[in-house]
Protein backbone atom coordinates (compact mmCIF):
# COMPACT_ATOMS: atom_id res chain seq x y z
CA UNK A 1 0.00 0.00 0.00
CA UNK A 2 2.70 2.58 0.97
CA UNK A 3 4.62 1.46 -2.17
CA UNK A 4 1.23 2.16 -4.71
CA UNK A 5 1.17 5.30 -2.66
CA UNK A 6 4.33 6.95 -3.51
CA UNK A 7 3.66 5.97 -6.79
CA UNK A 8 0.38 7.45 -6.88
CA UNK A 9 1.76 10.82 -5.58
CA UNK A 10 5.15 10.39 -8.21
CA UNK A 11 3.37 10.05 -11.23
CA UNK A 12 0.60 13.17 -11.26
CA UNK A 13 -0.13 12.73 -15.12
CA UNK A 14 -2.36 9.51 -14.28
CA UNK A 15 -5.50 9.58 -15.85
CA UNK A 16 -7.74 7.37 -13.20
CA UNK A 17 -7.26 7.53 -9.54
CA UNK A 18 -5.09 5.34 -7.38
CA UNK A 19 -5.72 3.06 -4.36
CA UNK A 20 -3.61 2.60 -1.80
CA UNK A 21 -5.01 -1.30 -2.37
CA UNK A 22 -5.60 -3.40 -4.95
CA UNK A 23 -9.62 -3.91 -5.68
CA UNK A 24 -9.46 -7.47 -4.97
CA UNK A 25 -8.12 -6.92 -1.66
CA UNK A 26 -10.90 -6.71 0.99
CA UNK A 27 -10.77 -3.60 2.95
CA UNK A 28 -10.02 -4.05 6.90
CA UNK A 29 -12.79 -2.56 9.35
CA UNK A 30 -12.16 0.90 10.35
CA UNK A 31 -10.09 1.66 7.65
CA UNK A 32 -10.69 3.14 4.08
CA UNK A 33 -8.29 3.51 0.95
CA UNK A 34 -6.30 6.53 0.09
CA UNK A 35 -7.32 8.04 -2.72
CA UNK A 36 -5.07 10.20 -4.62
CA UNK A 37 -6.63 12.08 -7.68
CA UNK A 38 -4.93 13.65 -10.10
CA UNK A 39 -4.74 17.29 -10.17
CA UNK A 40 -5.19 17.14 -5.94
CA UNK A 41 -2.85 19.95 -4.08
CA UNK A 42 -0.13 17.53 -4.20
CA UNK A 43 0.17 17.05 -7.78
CA UNK A 44 0.23 20.92 -8.25
CA UNK A 45 3.05 21.40 -5.54
CA UNK A 46 4.88 18.95 -7.67
CA UNK A 47 4.38 20.69 -11.17
CA UNK A 48 4.96 23.86 -8.94
CA UNK A 49 1.93 25.88 -9.92
CA UNK A 50 0.27 26.02 -6.77
CA UNK A 51 1.35 29.80 -6.59
CA UNK A 52 -0.40 30.76 -9.99
CA UNK A 53 -3.30 28.37 -9.42
CA UNK A 54 -4.18 27.89 -6.01
CA UNK A 55 -6.63 30.41 -4.70
CA UNK A 56 -4.03 30.85 -1.53
CA UNK A 57 -1.33 31.50 -4.16
CA UNK A 58 1.12 34.87 -4.34
CA UNK A 59 -1.11 36.20 -7.50
CA UNK A 60 -4.42 36.25 -5.60
CA UNK A 61 -2.73 37.69 -2.65
CA UNK A 62 -1.11 40.20 -4.12
CA UNK A 63 -3.90 41.21 -5.76
CA UNK A 64 -6.34 41.52 -2.62
CA UNK A 65 -3.18 43.68 -1.28
CA UNK A 66 -3.29 45.79 -4.44
CA UNK A 67 -7.64 46.65 -4.47
CA UNK A 68 -7.62 47.31 0.03
CA UNK A 69 -4.74 49.50 -0.55
CA UNK A 70 -6.37 53.27 -0.70
CA UNK A 71 -4.53 54.79 -3.03
CA UNK A 72 -5.90 52.37 -5.43
CA UNK A 73 -9.77 53.56 -4.77
CA UNK A 74 -7.42 57.09 -5.04
CA UNK A 75 -6.29 56.38 -8.34
CA UNK A 76 -9.94 54.61 -9.71
CA UNK A 77 -11.58 57.91 -8.35
CA UNK A 78 -9.37 60.20 -9.81
CA UNK A 79 -9.78 58.35 -13.40
CA UNK A 80 -13.61 58.41 -12.97
CA UNK A 81 -13.43 61.87 -12.30
CA UNK A 82 -11.05 62.70 -15.37
CA UNK A 83 -13.25 60.69 -17.44
CA UNK A 84 -16.28 62.70 -16.50
CA UNK A 85 -14.14 66.03 -17.41
CA UNK A 86 -13.36 64.21 -20.78
CA UNK A 87 -17.09 63.58 -21.56
CA UNK A 88 -17.98 67.34 -20.42
CA UNK A 89 -15.27 68.99 -22.60
CA UNK A 90 -16.20 66.80 -25.78
CA UNK A 91 -17.55 68.93 -28.30
CA UNK A 92 -18.85 67.83 -32.03
CA UNK A 93 -17.09 70.95 -33.58
CA UNK A 94 -13.79 69.32 -32.68
CA UNK A 95 -12.05 68.26 -35.48
CA UNK A 96 -10.04 64.85 -35.79
CA UNK A 97 -6.68 66.39 -36.29
CA UNK A 98 -6.84 69.20 -33.54
CA UNK A 99 -4.61 69.23 -30.24
CA UNK A 100 -7.79 69.07 -28.30
CA UNK A 101 -9.01 65.67 -29.94
CA UNK A 102 -5.58 64.11 -29.41
CA UNK A 103 -5.45 64.77 -26.24
CA UNK A 104 -9.02 63.27 -25.77
CA UNK A 105 -8.21 60.42 -27.41
CA UNK A 106 -5.18 60.16 -25.55
CA UNK A 107 -7.16 60.36 -21.87
CA UNK A 108 -9.21 57.62 -23.47
CA UNK A 109 -6.45 55.37 -23.85
CA UNK A 110 -5.32 55.57 -20.91
CA UNK A 111 -8.22 55.62 -18.73
CA UNK A 112 -9.40 52.28 -20.36
CA UNK A 113 -6.03 51.05 -19.33
CA UNK A 114 -6.56 51.77 -15.93
CA UNK A 115 -10.41 50.75 -15.90
CA UNK A 116 -9.12 47.17 -17.55
CA UNK A 117 -6.22 46.86 -14.56
CA UNK A 118 -8.84 47.24 -12.15
CA UNK A 119 -11.32 44.57 -13.24
CA UNK A 120 -8.65 42.29 -13.65
CA UNK A 121 -6.88 43.14 -10.03
CA UNK A 122 -10.30 42.44 -9.13
CA UNK A 123 -11.04 39.41 -10.97
CA UNK A 124 -7.36 38.09 -9.86
CA UNK A 125 -8.39 38.56 -6.40
CA UNK A 126 -12.15 37.33 -6.09
CA UNK A 127 -12.31 35.21 -9.07
CA UNK A 128 -14.24 35.62 -11.96
CA UNK A 129 -17.45 34.58 -10.59
CA UNK A 130 -16.92 36.00 -7.03
CA UNK A 131 -16.32 39.36 -8.77
CA UNK A 132 -19.94 39.29 -10.62
CA UNK A 133 -21.65 38.67 -7.76
CA UNK A 134 -21.82 42.09 -7.13
CA UNK A 135 -24.44 44.73 -9.14
CA UNK A 136 -21.69 47.15 -9.30
CA UNK A 137 -19.06 45.06 -10.59
CA UNK A 138 -21.30 43.62 -13.26
CA UNK A 139 -21.65 47.28 -13.86
CA UNK A 140 -18.58 48.34 -13.94
CA UNK A 141 -17.56 45.06 -16.46
CA UNK A 142 -19.94 46.40 -18.23
CA UNK A 143 -18.92 49.53 -19.12
CA UNK A 144 -15.14 47.78 -19.49
CA UNK A 145 -16.30 45.60 -21.91
CA UNK A 146 -18.13 48.95 -24.11
CA UNK A 147 -15.30 51.06 -23.47
CA UNK A 148 -12.95 48.83 -25.19
CA UNK A 149 -15.31 47.41 -27.67
CA UNK A 150 -15.98 51.46 -28.65
CA UNK A 151 -12.22 51.65 -28.67
CA UNK A 152 -11.59 49.08 -31.13
CA UNK A 153 -14.35 49.75 -33.50
CA UNK A 154 -13.41 53.56 -33.30
CA UNK A 155 -9.63 52.31 -34.65
CA UNK A 156 -10.93 50.36 -36.97
CA UNK A 157 -13.35 52.68 -38.88
CA UNK A 158 -10.40 55.60 -38.91
CA UNK A 159 -9.30 56.69 -42.10
CA UNK A 160 -5.78 55.65 -41.19
CA UNK A 161 -5.95 52.61 -40.79
CA UNK A 162 -7.74 52.48 -44.28
CA UNK A 163 -4.90 53.73 -45.35
CA UNK A 164 -2.42 51.94 -43.80
CA UNK A 165 -4.30 48.13 -44.80
CA UNK A 166 -5.39 49.46 -48.31
CA UNK A 167 -8.99 48.51 -47.97
CA UNK A 168 -12.28 50.49 -48.42
CA UNK A 169 -14.61 48.22 -47.70
CA UNK A 170 -17.87 49.36 -46.29
CA UNK A 171 -18.53 48.45 -42.83
CA UNK A 172 -22.04 50.03 -42.34
CA UNK A 173 -22.76 47.27 -39.96
CA UNK A 174 -19.76 47.83 -37.61
CA UNK A 175 -20.65 51.72 -37.33
CA UNK A 176 -23.62 50.59 -36.04
CA UNK A 177 -22.00 48.75 -33.10
CA UNK A 178 -20.39 52.30 -32.75
CA UNK A 179 -23.55 52.98 -30.83
CA UNK A 180 -21.80 51.54 -27.54
CA UNK A 181 -20.04 54.80 -27.10
CA UNK A 182 -23.50 56.18 -25.14
CA UNK A 183 -22.39 53.56 -22.16
CA UNK A 184 -19.61 55.95 -21.64
CA UNK A 185 -21.56 58.22 -20.22
CA UNK A 186 -22.20 55.38 -17.20
CA UNK A 187 -19.30 55.77 -15.95
CA UNK A 188 -20.29 58.21 -13.38
CA UNK A 189 -21.98 55.66 -11.98
CA UNK A 190 -18.81 54.12 -10.87
CA UNK A 191 -18.50 56.59 -7.80
CA UNK A 192 -21.85 55.22 -6.37
CA UNK A 193 -20.26 51.98 -5.78
CA UNK A 194 -18.14 54.09 -3.43
CA UNK A 195 -20.28 56.46 -1.63
CA UNK A 196 -22.66 54.96 1.11
CA UNK A 197 -24.72 57.89 1.05
CA UNK A 198 -25.19 57.75 -2.45
CA UNK A 199 -25.61 53.63 -1.99
CA UNK A 200 -28.21 54.10 -0.03
CA UNK A 201 -30.50 56.45 -2.27
CA UNK A 202 -29.91 53.49 -4.83
CA UNK A 203 -31.13 51.22 -2.43
CA UNK A 204 -34.27 53.37 -1.85
CA UNK A 205 -34.99 53.45 -6.01
CA UNK A 206 -34.48 49.71 -6.78
CA UNK A 207 -36.46 49.20 -3.45
CA UNK A 208 -39.11 51.80 -4.41
CA UNK A 209 -39.80 50.17 -7.92
CA UNK A 210 -43.21 48.05 -7.10
CA UNK A 211 -44.76 50.46 -4.69
CA UNK A 212 -44.59 53.38 -7.51
CA UNK A 213 -46.15 50.76 -9.60
CA UNK A 214 -48.71 49.95 -7.43
CA UNK A 215 -49.14 54.35 -6.63
CA UNK A 216 -49.01 54.53 -10.71
CA UNK A 217 -51.93 52.46 -11.12
CA UNK A 218 -53.52 54.08 -8.05
CA UNK A 219 -53.14 57.55 -9.74
CA UNK A 220 -53.51 56.53 -13.14
CA UNK A 221 -57.48 55.58 -11.96
CA UNK A 222 -57.88 59.08 -10.48
CA UNK A 223 -56.61 60.38 -13.56
CA UNK A 224 -59.06 58.59 -15.91
CA UNK A 225 -61.58 60.00 -13.40
CA UNK A 226 -60.98 63.11 -13.79
CA UNK A 227 -60.46 63.04 -17.46
CA UNK A 228 -63.78 61.45 -18.22
CA UNK A 229 -65.12 63.76 -16.04
CA UNK A 230 -63.33 66.75 -17.91
CA UNK A 231 -64.71 64.92 -21.05
CA UNK A 232 -68.17 65.31 -19.59
CA UNK A 233 -67.46 69.31 -19.35
CA UNK A 234 -65.29 70.13 -22.18
CA UNK A 235 -64.70 67.94 -24.94
CA UNK A 236 -64.75 69.64 -27.95
CA UNK A 237 -65.34 73.05 -25.78
CA UNK A 238 -61.58 74.68 -25.96
CA UNK A 239 -61.24 75.20 -29.16
CA UNK A 240 -60.47 78.44 -31.34
CA UNK A 241 -60.00 80.12 -34.69
CA UNK A 242 -56.23 80.95 -35.40
CA UNK A 243 -57.77 84.72 -36.37
CA UNK A 244 -58.90 86.06 -32.78
CA UNK A 245 -61.81 88.29 -34.41
CA UNK A 246 -63.53 85.26 -35.81
CA UNK A 247 -65.52 83.92 -33.67
CA UNK A 248 -68.05 80.80 -35.24
CA UNK A 249 -66.30 77.47 -36.86
CA UNK A 250 -67.83 77.98 -39.99
CA UNK A 251 -66.66 81.26 -40.74
CA UNK A 252 -63.08 80.44 -39.98
CA UNK A 253 -62.14 80.39 -43.17
CA UNK A 254 -59.91 82.00 -46.10
CA UNK A 255 -57.00 83.78 -44.74
CA UNK A 256 -56.47 86.43 -42.09
CA UNK A 257 -55.48 90.01 -42.49
CA UNK A 258 -51.78 89.42 -42.53
CA UNK A 259 -52.56 86.40 -45.29
CA UNK A 260 -52.33 83.44 -43.05
CA UNK A 261 -54.39 81.03 -43.62
CA UNK A 262 -57.18 80.88 -40.87
CA UNK A 263 -57.33 77.16 -38.85
CA UNK A 264 -59.81 75.88 -36.18
CA UNK A 265 -57.42 74.40 -33.75
CA UNK A 266 -57.89 73.11 -29.84
CA UNK A 267 -56.10 74.80 -26.61
CA UNK A 268 -52.54 72.79 -25.56
CA UNK A 269 -54.40 70.48 -23.63
CA UNK A 270 -57.82 69.31 -24.33
CA UNK A 271 -60.08 66.64 -23.22
CA UNK A 272 -61.83 66.03 -26.70
CA UNK A 273 -61.05 62.43 -26.16
CA UNK A 274 -59.63 59.77 -23.11
CA UNK A 275 -55.83 59.95 -23.96
CA UNK A 276 -55.78 63.52 -24.00
CA UNK A 277 -57.37 63.83 -20.92
CA UNK A 278 -55.04 61.69 -18.91
CA UNK A 279 -52.34 64.25 -20.77
CA UNK A 280 -53.97 67.23 -19.47
CA UNK A 281 -54.05 65.66 -15.75
CA UNK A 282 -50.60 65.09 -16.06
CA UNK A 283 -50.02 68.62 -16.68
CA UNK A 284 -52.43 69.71 -14.45
CA UNK A 285 -50.78 67.59 -11.54
CA UNK A 286 -47.17 69.17 -12.71
CA UNK A 287 -48.56 72.47 -11.86
CA UNK A 288 -46.74 74.06 -14.96
CA UNK A 289 -48.84 76.94 -15.89
CA UNK A 290 -51.88 76.05 -15.04
CA UNK A 291 -53.90 79.09 -14.13
CA UNK A 292 -53.71 79.68 -18.08
CA UNK A 293 -55.33 75.93 -18.42
CA UNK A 294 -57.86 76.85 -15.80
CA UNK A 295 -58.87 80.53 -17.71
CA UNK A 296 -59.29 78.78 -20.88
CA UNK A 297 -61.39 76.61 -19.37
CA UNK A 298 -63.29 79.32 -17.87
CA UNK A 299 -63.66 81.30 -20.92
CA UNK A 300 -65.19 78.12 -23.07
CA UNK A 301 -68.36 78.27 -24.71
CA UNK A 302 -69.45 75.81 -27.32
CA UNK A 303 -68.38 72.89 -29.90
CA UNK A 304 -68.54 75.47 -32.57
CA UNK A 305 -68.12 78.90 -31.19
CA UNK A 306 -64.55 80.43 -29.84
CA UNK A 307 -63.79 81.34 -26.02
CA UNK A 308 -65.84 84.26 -24.41
CA UNK A 309 -63.90 85.62 -21.75
CA UNK A 310 -65.34 84.18 -18.47
CA UNK A 311 -68.59 82.69 -20.16
CA UNK A 312 -68.07 79.31 -17.39
CA UNK A 313 -66.61 80.23 -14.11
CA UNK A 314 -68.02 77.47 -12.50
CA UNK A 315 -65.00 75.46 -14.18
CA UNK A 316 -62.86 76.96 -11.82
CA UNK A 317 -64.00 74.46 -9.08
CA UNK A 318 -63.32 71.73 -11.06
CA UNK A 319 -59.85 72.78 -11.90
CA UNK A 320 -59.22 73.75 -8.23
CA UNK A 321 -59.86 69.99 -7.94
CA UNK A 322 -57.56 68.84 -10.29
CA UNK A 323 -54.71 70.52 -8.68
CA UNK A 324 -55.28 70.13 -5.23
CA UNK A 325 -55.92 66.03 -6.18
CA UNK A 326 -53.76 65.36 -8.93
CA UNK A 327 -51.25 67.74 -8.14
CA UNK A 328 -51.22 67.87 -3.75
CA UNK A 329 -52.34 64.29 -3.12
CA UNK A 330 -51.07 62.24 -5.56
CA UNK A 331 -47.70 63.69 -6.29
CA UNK A 332 -47.25 63.88 -2.54
CA UNK A 333 -48.03 59.82 -2.33
CA UNK A 334 -45.21 59.50 -4.54
CA UNK A 335 -43.06 61.32 -2.10
CA UNK A 336 -44.32 59.41 0.56
CA UNK A 337 -43.25 56.11 -0.91
CA UNK A 338 -39.99 57.15 -1.53
CA UNK A 339 -39.82 58.26 2.35
CA UNK A 340 -40.69 55.06 3.78
CA UNK A 341 -38.25 53.28 1.25
CA UNK A 342 -35.12 55.05 2.06
CA UNK A 343 -36.14 54.73 5.97
CA UNK A 344 -36.23 51.35 5.47
CA UNK A 345 -32.96 51.23 3.35
CA UNK A 346 -31.36 53.29 5.92
CA UNK A 347 -32.42 51.94 8.93
CA UNK A 348 -30.28 49.09 8.18
CA UNK A 349 -26.90 51.30 8.12
CA UNK A 350 -28.25 53.22 11.33
CA UNK A 351 -28.07 49.29 13.24
CA UNK A 352 -24.90 48.38 11.71
CA UNK A 353 -23.50 52.15 12.43
CA UNK A 354 -24.83 51.61 16.50
CA UNK A 355 -23.74 47.80 16.66
CA UNK A 356 -20.04 49.30 16.08
CA UNK A 357 -20.39 52.32 18.06
CA UNK A 358 -17.19 53.95 19.14
CA UNK A 359 -16.13 54.57 22.64
CA UNK A 360 -13.74 57.13 21.73
CA UNK A 361 -16.72 59.10 19.86
CA UNK A 362 -18.98 59.68 23.02
CA UNK A 363 -19.72 62.80 24.56
CA UNK A 364 -17.82 64.20 27.11
CA UNK A 365 -18.97 64.07 30.70
CA UNK A 366 -18.05 66.51 33.52
CA UNK A 367 -18.32 67.17 37.00
CA UNK A 368 -19.69 70.02 38.91
CA UNK A 369 -16.92 72.34 39.70
CA UNK A 370 -15.30 71.80 43.20
CA UNK A 371 -14.70 75.88 43.97
CA UNK A 372 -17.81 77.32 45.26
CA UNK A 373 -17.77 80.40 43.44
CA UNK A 374 -17.55 78.72 40.47
CA UNK A 375 -20.07 76.69 41.85
CA UNK A 376 -22.47 79.45 43.19
CA UNK A 377 -21.78 80.87 39.45
CA UNK A 378 -23.17 77.52 37.82
CA UNK A 379 -26.03 76.98 39.40
CA UNK A 380 -27.31 80.63 38.49
CA UNK A 381 -26.58 80.08 35.07
CA UNK A 382 -28.57 76.68 35.17
CA UNK A 383 -31.87 77.98 36.68
CA UNK A 384 -33.92 78.43 34.18
CA UNK A 385 -35.10 82.01 35.41
CA UNK A 386 -31.64 82.79 33.75
CA UNK A 387 -32.51 81.18 30.69
CA UNK A 388 -35.50 83.40 30.48
CA UNK A 389 -33.73 86.60 30.91
CA UNK A 390 -31.23 85.72 28.21
CA UNK A 391 -34.14 84.67 26.05
CA UNK A 392 -35.75 88.25 26.16
CA UNK A 393 -32.65 90.27 25.70
CA UNK A 394 -32.42 88.17 22.67
CA UNK A 395 -35.34 89.02 21.28
CA UNK A 396 -35.70 92.52 22.62
CA UNK A 397 -31.75 92.63 20.19
CA UNK A 398 -33.71 91.29 17.15
CA UNK A 399 -36.16 93.87 17.59
CA UNK A 400 -33.74 97.11 18.08
CA UNK A 401 -31.62 95.65 15.38
CA UNK A 402 -35.05 95.73 12.79
CA UNK A 403 -35.42 99.41 13.47
CA UNK A 404 -32.60 100.46 11.80
CA UNK A 405 -33.64 102.53 8.62
CA UNK A 406 -32.64 104.47 5.61
CA UNK A 407 -31.96 108.10 6.20
CA UNK A 408 -32.91 107.40 9.76
CA UNK A 409 -33.15 110.60 12.36
CA UNK A 410 -30.07 111.55 14.52
CA UNK A 411 -32.27 110.35 17.57
CA UNK A 412 -32.95 106.91 15.76
CA UNK A 413 -29.06 106.47 15.32
CA UNK A 414 -27.98 107.34 18.59
CA UNK A 415 -30.70 104.56 20.28
CA UNK A 416 -29.34 102.04 17.53
CA UNK A 417 -25.50 102.67 18.76
CA UNK A 418 -26.50 102.86 22.49
CA UNK A 419 -28.42 99.39 22.53
CA UNK A 420 -25.53 97.43 19.92
CA UNK A 421 -23.57 99.10 23.25
CA UNK A 422 -25.51 97.58 25.68
CA UNK A 423 -26.65 94.51 24.27
CA UNK A 424 -23.07 93.32 23.33
CA UNK A 425 -22.53 94.24 27.17
CA UNK A 426 -24.97 91.60 28.01
CA UNK A 427 -24.02 89.26 25.93
CA UNK A 428 -20.34 89.15 27.04
CA UNK A 429 -20.76 89.13 30.53
CA UNK A 430 -23.04 86.07 30.17
CA UNK A 431 -20.32 84.77 27.78
CA UNK A 432 -17.83 85.03 30.47
CA UNK A 433 -19.52 83.88 33.09
CA UNK A 434 -19.93 80.58 31.56
CA UNK A 435 -16.46 80.42 30.59
CA UNK A 436 -16.04 81.27 33.91
CA UNK A 437 -18.38 78.65 35.38
CA UNK A 438 -17.85 76.18 33.16
CA UNK A 439 -13.89 76.31 32.18
CA UNK A 440 -13.03 76.62 28.51
CA UNK A 441 -12.80 73.00 27.97
CA UNK A 442 -16.39 72.17 29.04
CA UNK A 443 -17.97 75.77 27.71
CA UNK A 444 -16.38 74.82 24.32
CA UNK A 445 -17.50 71.58 23.90
CA UNK A 446 -20.92 72.50 23.25
CA UNK A 447 -21.71 74.16 19.76
CA UNK A 448 -23.84 76.48 20.59
CA UNK A 449 -21.63 78.17 22.95
CA UNK A 450 -18.87 78.50 20.30
CA UNK A 451 -21.55 80.10 18.33
CA UNK A 452 -21.85 82.74 21.20
CA UNK A 453 -18.36 82.95 21.58
CA UNK A 454 -17.74 83.90 17.67
CA UNK A 455 -20.66 86.41 17.64
CA UNK A 456 -19.74 88.58 21.12
CA UNK A 457 -16.20 88.90 19.64
CA UNK A 458 -17.23 89.65 16.35
CA UNK A 459 -19.52 92.10 18.06
CA UNK A 460 -16.51 93.61 20.29
CA UNK A 461 -14.47 93.90 16.89
CA UNK A 462 -17.02 95.66 15.22
CA UNK A 463 -17.70 98.43 17.46
CA UNK A 464 -13.83 98.67 17.78
CA UNK A 465 -13.90 99.40 14.24
CA UNK A 466 -16.25 101.75 14.49
CA UNK A 467 -14.78 103.92 16.92
CA UNK A 468 -11.53 103.75 15.26
CA UNK A 469 -12.84 105.44 12.01
CA UNK A 470 -14.38 108.00 14.16
CA UNK A 471 -11.92 108.73 15.97
CA UNK A 472 -8.64 108.17 14.04
CA UNK A 473 -7.78 110.56 11.24
CA UNK A 474 -6.22 110.07 7.95
CA UNK A 475 -7.19 106.19 8.23
CA UNK A 476 -8.19 105.44 4.55
CA UNK A 477 -11.69 105.16 3.77
CA UNK A 478 -11.41 102.17 1.91
CA UNK A 479 -9.82 100.06 5.03
CA UNK A 480 -12.26 100.86 7.30
CA UNK A 481 -15.19 99.92 4.53
CA UNK A 482 -13.68 96.46 4.55
CA UNK A 483 -13.34 96.38 8.31
CA UNK A 484 -16.77 97.31 8.70
CA UNK A 485 -17.88 94.12 7.45
CA UNK A 486 -17.70 92.68 10.80
CA UNK A 487 -21.14 95.00 11.41
CA UNK A 488 -22.83 92.36 9.23
CA UNK A 489 -21.93 89.62 11.16
CA UNK A 490 -24.12 91.32 14.22
CA UNK A 491 -26.96 89.56 12.01
CA UNK A 492 -25.98 86.50 13.53
CA UNK A 493 -27.73 87.51 16.60
CA UNK A 494 -30.96 86.89 15.43
CA UNK A 495 -29.96 83.27 15.75
CA UNK A 496 -29.36 82.74 18.67
CA UNK A 497 -33.38 83.08 19.37
CA UNK A 498 -32.96 79.37 17.83
CA UNK A 499 -31.21 78.63 20.83
CA UNK A 500 -34.20 80.47 23.12
CA UNK A 501 -37.02 78.64 22.11
CA UNK A 502 -36.65 74.58 22.11
CA UNK A 503 -39.37 73.96 19.54
CA UNK A 504 -37.07 76.21 17.19
CA UNK A 505 -33.67 74.70 18.37
CA UNK A 506 -35.44 70.85 17.59
CA UNK A 507 -36.19 72.30 14.03
CA UNK A 508 -32.47 73.80 13.29
CA UNK A 509 -30.95 70.10 14.96
CA UNK A 510 -33.26 67.97 12.40
CA UNK A 511 -32.06 70.16 9.22
CA UNK A 512 -28.38 70.06 10.47
CA UNK A 513 -28.40 66.10 11.09
CA UNK A 514 -30.13 65.70 7.64
CA UNK A 515 -27.55 67.94 5.68
CA UNK A 516 -25.50 64.58 4.85
CA UNK A 517 -28.61 63.01 3.37
CA UNK A 518 -28.99 65.85 1.73
CA UNK A 519 -26.16 66.17 -0.31
CA UNK A 520 -26.16 62.90 -1.25
CA UNK A 521 -29.41 63.73 -2.99
CA UNK A 522 -28.21 66.32 -4.38
CA UNK A 523 -25.03 64.11 -5.70
CA UNK A 524 -27.47 61.74 -7.26
CA UNK A 525 -29.39 64.09 -8.71
CA UNK A 526 -26.54 65.78 -10.34
CA UNK A 527 -25.12 62.27 -11.52
CA UNK A 528 -28.15 61.92 -13.34
CA UNK A 529 -28.50 65.42 -14.87
CA UNK A 530 -24.73 64.71 -15.93
CA UNK A 531 -25.52 61.55 -17.58
CA UNK A 532 -28.55 62.71 -19.37
CA UNK A 533 -26.85 65.34 -20.35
Amino acid sequence: AAAAAAAAAASPSNAVATTTAPLSSPVRSGESPVVVLRGSSNARNHCGCSKWIDPQGRWRKSCERVIAAKWFDRIVLGAIAVSSVCLAIDRPDIGTGSPTRFVLTLFELVLNAVFLLECIFKVGAKGFFGYLRSGWNKLDFFIVCTSLLDTLLSSALSPDFYSMQGQNMALGALRVLRVFRIFRALRPLRVIARAKGLRVLVSTLLSAVKPVINTVAIAFCIFSVLGILGMQLMSGRLNYCSDRRVWYKQDCVGHDQYGALRVWTSHIINFDHFGKAVRALFILATLDDWTAHMWAGVDSTGRDTGPTENHRPEMMLYFFMCVIIAGFLVINIFVGVFVDCYTAASSDGVIKRTEKLDPSKLPDVFDDPADKWRLMVTSVIEEQAFDLIVAGFIVANVVTMAMESWKQSAWQTGFIDTSNFFFTMVFGTECICKIFAFHPRRYFSQTWNRFDFFIVTVSYMGILVDQVGQSVVGVNPTVLRILRVFRVFRILRAFRIFKAAKGLHSIITTLVRSLPAIINLFAMLFLLFFIYG
